[in-house]
């Protein structure tokens, strides 16, 4: 079992992935453009493109929840609690 100041919980990845999946929805929708969360994360439009398609931690999912407006400790919320 390693540290729980370097492994991340299962919550951490959950959140980080509902970012994700919202931003994600929210382009399908077409809600969003790609151009709009480029300029709001300071990104080209390829770049989102790039960041979409892979993993994210829970820092960078919070510093990208806040650019785009997302309420993260909505999300954290609406996981409940870890599993342990």
């Amino acid at each position: 079992m390693g540290s729980v100041l370097f492994d991340e919980t299962s919550l951490e990845r959950r959140a980080a992935d509902a970012v994700r999946r919202e931003i994600g929805q929210q382009l399908e929708s077409g809600a969003w453009t790609v151009d709009f969360v480029a300029k709001r994360l300071g990104l080209v439009p390829d770049g989102v493109i790039a960041v979409m398609q892979r993993r994210w931690s829970f820092e960078e999912a919070f510093r990208i929840a806040i650019a785009v407006g997302i309420d993260f400790g909505g999300k954290l919320g609406d996981l409940g609690e870890p599993n342990g």
